[in-house]
């Protein structure tokens, strides 16, 4: 429904449709991060995502390229 509606506007930067998706399941992952115990397998508290690992882990998602920082950041 985004990508249909949203397509080609200022509102959607991607260049796929997949790209919605993908970071979708991006933040998804982040929220999941961020609400973990983040305890490793050792007991020993681990490192929650950063800013730029999330940025890293969508890099080149979008037909090769990489979506904006700043949109990721609003």
């Amino acid at each position: 429904a985004f990508w249909q509606d949203n397509s080609g506007t200022a509102n959607c930067p991607f260049k796929k449709e997949d790209t919605v998706h993908l970071l979708a399941y991006a933040i998804i992952i982040l929220n999941t991060d961020l609400n973990n115990v983040n305890l490793d397998k050792k007991g020993k508290k681990r490192q929650r995502m950063s800013k730029e690992d999330f940025f890293k882990q969508l890099r080149g998602c979008d037909d090769g390229n990489d979506i904006d920082k700043e949109y990721l950041t609003r």
